[in-house]
């Protein structure tokens, strides 16, 4: 037989009151009926599974309980809830989840689950690409087989600068990355069977960008333009030529992809 127990409420007793009184009602706790829980856990050829993770949840997948499977495979827990989702998970193993409604107590302690082994163990090379301490966001990553050209994976970097490649066959690959702001050293990657989760940080540097033009006319002592005239851009700090071009028929001539500097062109006919 259960004891009750209860408490009552404060009651002051005092110069003028003291007389109390002090009542209590002894009301029966409802206590959940808990039912046992039994089972097995096998992969498909009945071979027990020691140390699998037993979760059980509600129909909103709250947890209520949970354990690990003993030398055997065999499991045992309490739960009250009539309606509840069985979850089992074991390394190298896809997990279970299955419904299950309190009816039949014998079927309950007697539940078999069977987990099916992960046939294809995944190679993961996951990366991140920084400048100055900051990841570099939203650019495309490219991972080749360094044999066979139509081995080819492509990512993005997440804000966080972080690349995810998987399912990688076993091979030699290169790491490239394209931006037309920053620049790295292409990387290579081998892939085998010791190593299945790749992880590297790489540092880049930034591009010098060109993005500077000259353009002219070369003309004659009389204002008329000299088709074919060569023309030779210089460098005003160095003193050095740094591109050759020549006019078209208009005397125009054109030169692009220039750093930020200072220039000077030399022409001759």
């Amino acid at each position: 037989m259960s004891k009750k127990t209860a408490k009552s409420q404060n009651k002051k007793v005092s110069c003028k009151e003291n007389e109390i009184k002090i009542d209590l009602c002894l009301e029966e706790d409802e206590i959940p009926e808990r039912i046992l829980i039994k089972g097995k856990v096998a992969d498909e050829n009945l071979k027990p599974i020691k140390g699998a993770i037993i979760k059980v949840t509600d129909e909103n997948f709250n947890p209520l309980n949970h354990t690990k499977t003993n030398c055997h495979g065999e499991f045992s827990l309490y739960i009250s809830e009539e309606k509840i989702i069985i979850n089992a998970e074991h390394k190298g193993f896809y997990i279970f989840t299955s419904r299950v409604y309190l009816k039949d107590e014998k079927e309950l302690q007697n539940i078999l689950i069977k987990l099916s082994k992960i046939k294809q163990v995944q190679n993961i090379l996951k990366g991140k690409y920084i400048y100055n301490f900051k990841p570099i966001k939203q650019i495309e990553v490219e991972l080749e087989n360094t044999k066979d050209k139509n081995i080819k994976y492509t990512a993005t970097t997440n804000d966080k600068g972080v690349f995810l490649f998987s399912n990688i066959p076993i091979g030699k690959y290169i790491l490239s990355l394209f931006s037309n702001e920053y620049c790295t050293k292409k990387i290579r990657i081998c892939i085998n069977n010791c190593t299945k989760f790749y992880n590297i940080g790489i540092i880049c540097a930034k591009r010098k960008m060109k993005f500077g033009t000259v353009n002219g006319v070369i003309t004659d002592n009389s204002g008329n333009p000299i088709d074919n005239a060569l023309v030779v851009l210089f460098d005003a700090k160095k003193n050095v030529p740094l591109y050759a071009t020549y006019t078209n028929e208009k005397g125009v001539y054109l030169i692009g992809g220039l750093l930020p500097g200072k220039y000077y062109i030399i022409a001759q006919k």
